[in-house]
């Protein structure tokens, strides 16, 4: 399989004409070789998890406004996106901005920077890009070790909070400081009493937040699941976060076509013994639900990361039996509880 990988990187890369078409390459490839993704170079994408891909709405742009060198384009017809190797400088921004790991960095997914993190257990953590290694003139605290990464960008919030539990301290970067530290220090401050983030001298033991974990495929539902450990039973109120909210269903007009479960990548939408579920705390406002509704009965809302546990339990929004009233499939009657026609 790593074989296979080696060997589409190469003709992705080098592949200009000859009547070789890249994209034929690509799919005898990967099918020779098994795998779901397909490996561009600095970064991995597995089209399954991107919300862009074969969406009906406007859905997921992220990862095209986030890329500032044209490396990534899209087909808006075919709704397919598009990397060219050959632009890509390996920032990483497209993988920061990916809300289900669709995209990640090739030399360092999310598994790899996981079992990484895990070997700081107990240590504080001062993280600097590999290229600014040997510019870096800090001198360390005892209990300080240095985490080199490839950049900065592609640490999101998911990768932040694994690294600052798997450690169990907290962590300095040298240089620039991935945008969802603000997130990360005001979620810590509010349930264990300190930043996350911090300069490299202020880098200590955070009490109770060292916690392992297993990935998943989806990147959301790892950020939840570790999200969920520093919740516990306590309620914090909410923290002002883009990506993250919750679904208003409107149970008078859902019909419960099912349409918007058929179009969630996030697994925020579920059906359910013909009844429609929702779990806000998997929902990253994409859009797609709500744009594929028919009866325009779903809206998401980008209202925030909301810290207690009724936030990560799925709820039911329609009732099998609400909808089918409303399709007059089911009619009560006097004193025999509905009967169907």
């Amino acid at each position: 399989m790593r074989k296979s990988i080696l060997i589409l990187d190469w003709f992705l890369t080098h592949t200009r004409s000859g009547g070789i078409e890249k994209e034929r390459i690509a799919q005898v490839l990967t099918q020779a070789a098994g795998i779901l993704s397909i490996r561009l170079n600095a970064i991995a994408y597995n089209e399954n998890l991107c919300l862009f891909h074969d969406c009906q709405g406007k859905s997921c742009a992220r990862h095209i406004l986030a890329c500032e060198e044209g490396a990534i384009s899209v087909d808006l017809e075919a709704r397919r996106l598009a990397f060219d190797p050959c632009l890509c400088d390996k920032c990483g921004s497209c993988v920061g901005v990916c809300p289900t790991g669709a995209v990640e960095m090739a030399d360092m997914p999310r598994e790899i920077f996981k079992a990484v993190a895990r070997l700081y257990a107990g240590l504080g953590v001062f993280v600097v890009e590999a290229d600014k290694l040997e510019f870096c003139e800090v001198t360390l605290p005892a209990g300080t070790a240095p985490f080199v990464v490839p950049n900065m960008k592609f640490i999101d919030l998911a990768l932040l909070i694994v690294l600052l539990q798997e450690s169990g301290s907290s962590a300095a970067f040298f240089g620039e400081t991935p945008q969802y530290a603000r997130v990360a220090n005001e979620i810590w401050r509010r349930v264990y009493g300190q930043n996350g983030v911090d300069e490299s001298e202020n880098l200590r033991f955070v009490p109770k937040s060292r916690f392992s974990a297993n990935c998943s495929i989806n990147k959301r539902v790892d950020l939840i699941n570790r999200l969920k450990f520093v919740i516990g039973e306590g309620d914090f109120g909410i923290v002002a976060a883009d990506g993250f909210g919750h679904l208003e269903v409107d149970e008078e007009r859902c019909v419960l076509c099912m349409d918007c479960v058929q179009s969630c990548k996030s697994a925020a939408l579920i059906a359910d013994n013909g009844a429609l579920k929702v779990n806000d705390s998997l929902c990253v406002v994409c859009g797609e639900c709500e744009a594929v509704c028919s009866e325009k009965a779903i809206t998401p809302k980008n209202s925030g990361i909301r810290l207690n546990k009724s936030w990560f339990e799925t709820r039911v929004a329609v009732f099998a039996a609400q909808a089918a009233n409303r399709r007059g499939i089911f009619q009560p009657t006097k004193g025999r509880g509905g009967r169907r026609d």
